[in-house]
């Protein structure tokens, strides 16, 4: 992730849209988990016809390339009333897992409850999302090849998309967040659900 650009994109309609300081500022607080110990981030090209201005980053777990995301920040310069705020999160974390021992409806269920529950600890409004969670099952003479080590051969395709507005316009949080998620899925083989069926939540802050 550069430290002397910001890739930004602007809708057709509203071309002349210049970052503005506020914008600027929340862009710059994300920068710092460029040197994150365990996520590997660049920038994206953001997305365009949406709103005034846009930036986007991508996240690649360093020791699992199978997890990885995007972060979306989009940004209005006039107060939304749909967001309740000037900015809005487009969060996504996709992974394989191997993890067996639940059903997919309770991986779900549970991924759901944290996420909504640190959504709630920074403060965060308009939140929603869904986690989906199936098999891949191989099959047909061609599946030895394909999979080599038939043991692995059922496996398990998690997708997490949620979108909120941060609190008082505050980015960074909401960047340690997906980190702090990136960084869960990927341990979800050894760290998923304890004791009590509560799936561990790994925090990153300490690590950026």
């Amino acid at each position: 992730m550069t430290n002397n650009s910001v890739k930004t994109s602007s809708t057709n309609n509203k071309a002349t849209a210049m970052p503005t300081v506020e914008f600027l500022e929340a862009i710059k607080s994300i920068k710092k988990l460029a040197n994150h110990k365990t996520i590997k981030i660049n920038e994206l090209h953001p997305p365009k016809h949406f709103v005034e201005l846009s930036f986007a980053i991508r996240g690649v777990v360093k020791d699992d390339l199978t997890t990885n995301g995007k972060l979306i920040i989009l940004y209005s310069q006039k107060y939304d009333p749909d967001w309740k705020g000037n900015f809005r999160i487009i969060a996504e974390v996709c992974s394989k897992i191997d993890y067996n021992s639940y059903s997919a409806s309770t991986i779900n269920e549970k991924i759901g409850d944290i996420i909504t529950e640190k959504l709630e600890e920074i403060g965060a409004v308009r939140s929603g999302g869904n986690v989906t969670c199936h098999f891949e099952k191989k099959f047909g003479e061609m599946r030895e090849v394909n999979c080599p080590n038939l043991e692995d051969e059922e496996e398990r395709d998690l997708l997490v998309r949620a979108s909120w507005t941060p609190a008082d316009n505050k980015i960074l949080p909401s960047a340690i967040l997906w980190c702090e998620l990136l960084d869960t899925v990927s341990q979800l083989d050894d760290i998923f659900i304890d004791d009590e069926n509560v799936i561990k939540f790994t925090t990153s802050i300490k690590t950026v």
